[in-house]
């Protein structure tokens, strides 16, 4: 009897650790998720940013498109005005330059959210599969109420032993 009291309580304790250990498991994933929400947010926010960066190169294509229409006008109505065109071309490499630059930020960004995204499936894996070990253990385990079940019929085939004595 005294062996399946310690066996109870041994597994008492197992149990308790494993629901220690699902709280825990729990506490991740809700921070998990907190986190998943803050990516979302960068990702729209990045999402606008995208779009203002196209409506700003839409923009830049419009007026480079009027600089390149001035420049032949430039051109055609006086030679002497050569060195203010090149000013303008140089002037029009430069807002390409800037365009590509703020491109390069923005697929930088999306590298770092992707990364993020990759590490939280990663960690989101590795709790289901810590949640489906503690369910397999559990499944596995003898309730109490067998265990109680099993002394009682014990304790009436002991009484019944005795009787026949």
């Amino acid at each position: 009897m005294e062996n399946n009291d310690k066996k109870i309580d041994e597994l008492i304790g197992v149990v308790k650790d494993l629901a220690t250990k699902v709280d825990k498991n729990t506490s991740a994933i809700g921070e998990l998720s907190v986190q998943t929400k803050e990516n979302t947010s960068a990702i729209g926010e990045l999402s606008v940013q995208t779009k203002e960066n196209t409506s700003a190169i839409g923009e830049l294509s419009v007026q480079t498109k009027e600089n390149t229409s001035a420049i032949e006008n430039l051109s055609v109505q006086t030679k002497d005005n050569t060195t203010d065109i090149r000013g303008l071309a140089t002037g029009i490499d430069d807002l390409a330059l800037m365009v590509k630059n703020g491109f390069d930020a923005v697929d930088h960004r999306f590298d770092v959210v992707e990364k993020d995204i990759n590490a939280l499936k990663k960690d989101v894996g590795i709790l289901k599969t810590d949640v489906s070990d503690i369910k397999i253990t559990l499944d596995g385990g003898v309730r109490r109420y067998e265990f109680d079940a099993l002394g009682q019929r014990v304790e009436g085939l002991e009484l019944k032993a005795k009787a026949s004595n």
